[in-house]
């Protein structure tokens, strides 16, 4: 997928998203633009490296797929 990920820094990270979205229905902030104000920055992020075996076999991937789904439409 080639997309960072974003190491958590609450322990529990589920907990923590509830509670932010209910501080939201409670009105203590009025959207997430405002609520993400507060949010501490995360302190590690993993960026993802290209390995071209995967590579490769997710580029045979997507040609079969798109190649399926035209001649069956």
């Amino acid at each position: 997928m080639q997309m960072s990920l974003i190491c958590p820094t609450a322990e529990e990270e589920a907990a923590y998203g509830a509670a932010l979205i209910a501080m939201i229905g409670v009105r203590l902030y009025s959207d997430f633009e405002a609520l993400i104000q507060i949010l501490p920055q995360p302190e590690m992020s993993i960026e993802p490296t290209i390995q071209p075996l995967y590579q490769n076999r997710f580029n045979r991937y997507q040609a079969s797929y798109f190649t399926l789904k035209e001649s069956s439409t």
